[in-house]
């Protein structure tokens, strides 16, 4: 909060005036600076159900709107959830693989609406067990042959039987 309003209340409210409606509330204009006479917007919640909207679409809109403002506290949640790790067993993770994928050796090459990816958290369907971080190209592959490792050692076998081979004389 802005300096001018911490401790004079009735400058806060002589700046702010009256609320246009009970359902308005204030906002930082520019959220990169304190609330402050210069900076601040009555808004209305972005959470309120809009007239004619059926309550669990109004539920499914509010749940997508407060993931998005706490991102950082639902992938703490997803993470323990689907692979019983923390942000910072992850951040271990991937500095012991040195940022690159434990297959091919690579970095992630994806990108997704303009953003590179992060590596995938490869995981044993099975067992629920967390093997390692993969590019997305190599956990599709593995995917794509069934986690089966005979699958994969024939495949191998395949492109080495039909390999480029030198022309002979």
């Amino acid at each position: 909060m802005a300096p001018e309003w911490e401790n004079d209340f009735l400058q806060f409210a002589a700046d702010v005036g009256e609320r246009p409606t009970p359902k308005h509330k204030l906002f930082a204009a520019d959220d990169g600076q304190p609330i402050g006479p210069a900076n601040f917007i009555w808004k209305r919640s972005i959470t309120e159900k809009i007239d004619g909207e059926c309550p669990k679409t109004a539920a499914a809109r509010r749940q997508k709107i407060y993931r998005r403002l706490r991102l950082e506290a639902y992938q703490d949640v997803d993470l323990k959830r689907r692979y019983g790790l923390t942000r910072l067993q992850l951040g271990d993770m991937v500095a012991a693989q040195n940022g690159v994928c434990a297959i091919c050796g690579e970095e992630e090459r994806s990108v997704i609406r303009g953003k590179k990816i992060s590596l995938s958290i490869d995981h044993c369907h099975a067992s629920g067990s967390v093997r390692a971080l993969l590019c997305a190209d190599c956990n599709l592959g593995l995917g794509k042959f069934r986690d089966n490792p005979a699958f994969l050692r024939a495949a191998a076998d395949y492109l080495d039987r039909y390999a480029l081979r030198e022309p002979q004389d």
